[in-house]
This record gives structure tokens, sequence and C-alpha cells, in this order.
């Protein structure tokens, strides 16, 4: 990040190249349409570049590039929460969900997401891109064992509407 900070592009290549896939899914998920994360994601790295003297390589640099992912998602989303995407593999690991109807276990899960508070839906969606309490704390500026009561009762929730559905 050093390189980039001082101007390098090819630097900028290759933290567009390491990064641009997992922040584009992120997006996807937290935007709920194609459009609008790639809305997200072409703001979000212009604000990368615009801000990059502004990283502080004293703290994390993913949690700093996250923050700014967190931001441009807001930002571009037209309404709160109209559609989720999902990867098979995620479908997959959801209990019971074998045997269902893929389109209607989308659904289901949309529509219970959805029923989420705005806060818990986003740390639900850091803690699937494998980000920790503290590193979600700093992100939405709470307290980790806030994010970890939080997360929890989004669980139960979650699990409740699942479990409803049978």
């Amino acid at each position: 990040m050093e390189r980039v900070v001082a101007g390098d592009r090819s630097a900028w290549r290759e933290l567009w190249d390491r990064w641009h896939r997992p922040l584009f899914s992120f997006l996807l998920k937290r935007c709920g349409s194609r459009e609008a994360a790639e809305e997200a994601h072409s703001e979000m790295w212009l604000k990368v570049w615009r801000y990059r003297t502004s990283y502080d390589g004293r703290r994390p640099f993913r949690s700093w590039l996250f923050r700014i992912a967190v931001n441009a998602g807001h930002d571009a989303r037209a309404a709160e929460l109209d559609m989720w995407h999902f990867e098979p593999e995620e479908l997959a690991a959801i209990p019971d969900a074998e045997g269902r109807d893929e389109v209607a276990l989308r659904d289901l899960l949309a529509r219970a997401l959805h029923e989420l508070a705005p806060v818990d839906r986003r740390i639900l969606l850091l803690t699937l891109e494998d980000f920790d309490s503290a590193e979600i704390g700093e992100l939405l500026e709470m307290n980790k064992n806030t994010v970890r009561v939080r997360l929890h009762r989004a669980r139960e929730q979650l699990r409740g509407a699942l479990e409803e559905a049978r």
C-alpha cells in the first residue's frame, strides 16, 4: 500500500488484482443488485485512489479497504434490500437446506435477511467475509462485544425464520 500511497500505478494494479473480486462479491451481497454493486464497486475504487494518502499504515489495511466498500455500498443502494445473491455453497451451509429447491431457499433467505436490522445484516455480511468481531467493530464504529451480541441475535433470528419455514 505504501507504493499506492506514493502514486505507483503498477502497485495500484496489484491491489486491484488482489481485492477486486472479494470486494465485488461483498458489494453484490450488500447492494442486492448487480447494477448497484457495479456502481458501488467503481465508486469504491475511485475513492481508494482518491483517498489513498489517508491510509494509516499502523491500522489494518483490510479494515480500511472494506470501510470504503461499506460506505460505497451504502451510497449506491437504492432500496434497503430488495434481493440478495448467494453462491450455491453458501446456500448449502444452511441447516436442512439439502433437498430444498434452490430458488425457494434463496427467496426464503432473502426474506429472513430483510427482516434483520440493517446493522445486523452488515455484521452478518462482514462475518461471511471472515472479519472477526474486533475488525467489524472498528469498521462499524462499535464495541466488539456489541458486535458479538448483535451477531448472536441475528443468527438466532435467521435460524428461527428458517425453522418456521420447514
